[in-house]
């Protein structure tokens, strides 16, 4: 990581939430995905590492839900080019959501 905190940021400015994946929402599964993403310095997200999940189909929706994501340049300083971010997210999927994950939880690293 490059700069000092205060140049530093994580802030999503788009956000799409997993939609539930039919098989797990008609089976009653229901559960948690924990993620650990890394934003590169242009906001988009890059890799994704699964740390937790109670279906797989969970996960795939939640990978494909992330990488819509857009979060502000994590720096304004112009000569910081390859400065990343990393977070941590925990997306619950429960029967009583219906159609999409709730995110509960979006933590920076």
């Amino acid at each position: 990581m490059h700069g000092s905190p205060e140049a530093l940021r994580l802030d999503a400015i788009s956000v799409a939430l997993p939609e539930y994946p039919r098989a797990a929402l008609e089976a009653g599964r229901k559960g948690l995905v924990v993620v650990e993403v890394t934003v590169l310095s242009k906001g988009v997200v890059g890799d994704l590492k699964f740390i937790e999940s109670f279906d797989k189909q969970a996960s795939d929706a939640v990978a494909a839900a992330l990488k819509t994501w857009r979060f502000r340049s994590i720096t304004e300083d112009p000569e910081v080019k390859n400065c990343v971010r990393q977070a941590r997210l925990l997306f619950e999927f429960s029967i009583e959501g219906a159609n999409r994950a709730s995110l509960i939880s979006l933590r920076p690293k």
